[in-house]
């Protein structure tokens, strides 16, 4: 378990609260970034003044350093808690969600910031909605015992109304699901959350592609729809699924490009590292 291990994370736009927090803001003030410089007459604060800039200035204004200030931000998990999530291959998904959420919960703490909960599947589960707020209510008890007494149920309708779930200050949403659910349901809910930064993180374990068999009949059952089929597991089976992942992936990609989006792509065991790396390095999937 690797549940205690923060991750590095920050937002690509200037946050906009008046909160102190550690990202940086677009509000001017007296904190330590530098933004530019302007004449004292804009700017009547003495205690900035830049006498390089003063003196280099050939019609002799005198010019202040701006600086902005650092702000806190709201940072919403949304969590997929429908029926494939359930899913136990080479690792067990409920353990991915749990660590990757008591991870984000030591990374705002650290971080200054508010931190909020939404867990759906074909509804908003009510047990699982928790506001952004500033105390440290989504804390490791409080996660141990949501995962202790968690229900999947089939279907995701619920993310038709996540958005309307959201702060309206513009803050970071991690969408974390294994995206066995409709991509323009996905889209929708895009379009429907202009405000905020989403990062939507693709669990997706190595066992749903590549852990069949060699060959041999093979029950399947659809843990979504509950249905069940036989089918002959061989290489034209396992070419299909490959490239039923593939195309999948492929149109995840396409579909968050076209807002500026880049999806994280995970096994099924959470690694806090990665997450790091994908903010501070960019699109690594």
């Amino acid at each position: 378990m690797i549940s205690q291990i923060e991750f590095f994370y920050k937002k690509r736009r200037f946050a906009s609260s008046s909160r102190p927090g550690g990202h940086s803001s677009s509000i001017k003030g007296t904190g330590m970034i530098f933004d530019k410089l302007v004449t004292l007459i804009n700017n009547p604060d003495p205690r900035r003044l830049d006498i390089m800039a003063s003196l280099k200035d050939p019609f002799e204004q005198w010019w202040v350093r701006e600086y902005r200030q650092r702000a806190s931000i709201p940072v919403v998990a949304l969590l997929d808690l429908s029926t494939s999530v359930s899913f136990e291959g080479e690792n067990d998904n409920v353990f991915f969600l749990m660590d990757f959420l008591k991870s984000l919960s030591r990374s705002t703490y650290r971080m200054g910031d508010r931190l909020g909960l939404v867990g759906f599947d074909n509804s908003i589960k009510d047990d699982w909605y928790y506001p952004p707020s500033s105390k440290r209510i989504i804390n490791n008890s409080l996660i141990e015992k949501l995962f202790k007494n968690i229900e999947f149920q089939r279907g995701h309708n619920g993310i038709k109304i996540l958005h309307t779930l959201l702060p309206k200050e513009p803050g970071l949403v991690f969408f974390v699901s294994d995206f066995h659910i409709s991509l323009d349901l996905f889209e929708k809910f895009i379009i429907d959350s202009p405000r905020q930064e989403i990062v939507p993180i693709v669990i997706q374990d190595l066992a749903e592609v590549s852990g069949w068999k060699k060959n041999g009949v093979s029950l399947l059952s659809d843990s979504e729809t509950n249905r069940k089929r036989l089918v002959w597991i061989g290489n034209d089976w396992r070419k299909k699924i490959e490239d039923s992942y593939k195309n999948r992936n492929e149109r995840i990609k396409k579909i968050c490009s076209k807002y500026n989006i880049y999806p994280l792509f995970m096994s099924g065991k959470f690694e806090s590292e990665r997450v790091s790396s994908h903010f501070l390095m960019g699109d690594l999937s």
